[in-house]
C-alpha cells in the first residue's frame, strides 16, 4: 500500500502540470484542446534528443525543450486556431481540428524519430530511498518536489500578478474584460506558452519514471481530460485536486487484492487483482461517478460552447 502511495504522488506530480496547463487553456480558449497531447510528446522528444543524441547538459536541454514546446503551442494557435476563431468556429470546430493536430504532429514525430521507443538516462534513477516498505528514486522525489514548487508558482502567477489577473479577468468575463482594456489575443499568447511549458515538464518526468514511445502523449491526455473534468473544468486548482483523485484512484485500485474482498463475501476463492491496462477505465469511472454526484466538478468549472 505504501508503495501505492508513492506511485500515486509521482503520477499526480506528472499528471498535475499536464492537467493544469490543459484546463487553463480551456478557461481561456473556451474549447477541449486534444493537440495539448502534441505538447507533452513533443517537449519530452526534444528533451530526449538533446541530452542523449546531442549530448546537450541535462538542465540545458530540459529549459531548451519546455521552450520549444511552449512556443509550438503559440504557433499552433497563431497558425490554425486564431484564424478559425476570427471566421467564427465554434467550440466542436477548435475541437476536432486540435484532434487533427494532434495526429499529424505525432505522425511527423515518428518520421523524425521513428515509431521505438526510448529511454532518458537510467543513472537518475539508480538510487532508492525506502519510505515505511515502499521505494522511490532521489529524482522521484525531486520530480515531485519540482511539480508541486511548479502549482504553487502558478498559483502566485494567478493571484499575485498582472498576467494573472487578467487571465482570471478573461476567463470570468471575457466581455467586461475586454471593455476594461484586457486584450485577449496578447494574453492568449501568455496562456499557449504557459501551457505548452507545463505540458512538456510533466512529459519529460512521466518520460524518466516510463519509456518514450509515440503514444505517450495520446496515453496521458486521457487521464488528464479525466482530471481536469472531475475537477472542475477551467479551474486551475481543480485540475490538481482532479489529477491527485486520478492518479490515487488508479493505483490504490489496482494494489487491491478484490479476491480477499470476493472471499470474505463467499463469492470468490483466490486472489484478484485488476488487470493495469484497465487503469485508463478506472481514470473515466471516477469522473463519471464525481459528476454524477456535483455534475461541475469537485470545484466549480466551467463549460465552453
Amino acid at each position: 500500500m505504501m508503495q501505492a502511495i508513492l506511485n500515486s504522488l509521482i503520477l499526480t506530480a506528472e499528471l498535475g502540470l499536464i492537467t493544469i496547463g490543459l484546463t487553463n487553456s480551456f478557461a481561456i480558449a473556451r474549447f477541449a484542446n486534444i493537440s495539448h497531447a502534441s505538447l507533452v510528446l513533443w517537449g519530452t522528444y526534444i528533451a530526449f534528443a538533446l541530452s542523449v543524441q546531442f549530448k546537450l547538459n541535462l538542465v540545458l536541454a530540459i529549459i531548451i525543450a519546455l521552450l520549444g514546446a511552449g512556443l509550438l503551442a503559440i504557433a499552433l494557435d497563431m497558425a490554425v486556431f486564431k484564424r478559425l476563431r476570427e471566421r467564427g468556429a465554434g467550440g466542436l470546430i477548435l475541437l476536432v481540428s486540435s484532434f487533427a493536430l494532434m495526429i499529424l504532429l505525432r505522425n511527423l514525430l515518428k518520421i523524425i524519430w521513428g515509431p521505438g521507443t526510448h529511454s532518458f538516462p537510467s543513472v537518475l534513477q539508480k538510487t532508492y530511498v525506502i519510505i515505511g516498505g515502499g521505494h522511490i528514486t532521489q529524482f522521484q522525489i525531486l520530480i515531485i518536489g519540482v511539480s508541486f514548487a511548479s502549482m504553487y508558482g502558478f498559483h502566485l502567477l494567478l493571484t499575485r500578478t498582472k498576467l494573472g489577473r487578467s487571465m482570471r479577468a478573461i476567463s470570468d468575463n471575457e466581455k467586461l474584460a475586454q471593455a476594461c482594456g484586457i486584450h485577449k489575443e496578447a494574453i492568449m499568447n501568455w496562456v499557449w506558452l504557459l501551457a505548452g511549458i507545463l505540458a512538456a515538464l510533466g512529459g519529460i518526468f512521466l518520460g524518466y519514471t516510463q519509456q518514450i514511445h509515440p503514444r505517450i502523449g495520446f496515453n496521458i491526455i486521457l487521464p488528464a481530460f479525466a482530471a481536469a473534468i472531475a475537477g472542475g473544468i477551467g479551474n486551475p486548482y481543480g485540475a490538481m485536486l482532479g489529477a491527485a483523485l486520478i492518479a490515487f484512484s488508479q493505483n490504490i485500485l489496482l494494489s487491491i487484492d478484490w479476491g480477499g474482498i470476493l472471499s470474505f463475501l463467499g463469492l470468490y476463492s483466490g486472489s484478484l487483482y485488476i488487470n493495469p491496462s484497465y487503469k485508463y477505465a478506472i481514470s473515466f469511472i471516477v469522473m463519471i461517478i464525481v459528476l454524477l454526484i456535483r455534475p461541475s466538478g469537485i470545484l466549480r468549472g466551467r463549460v465552453g460552447d
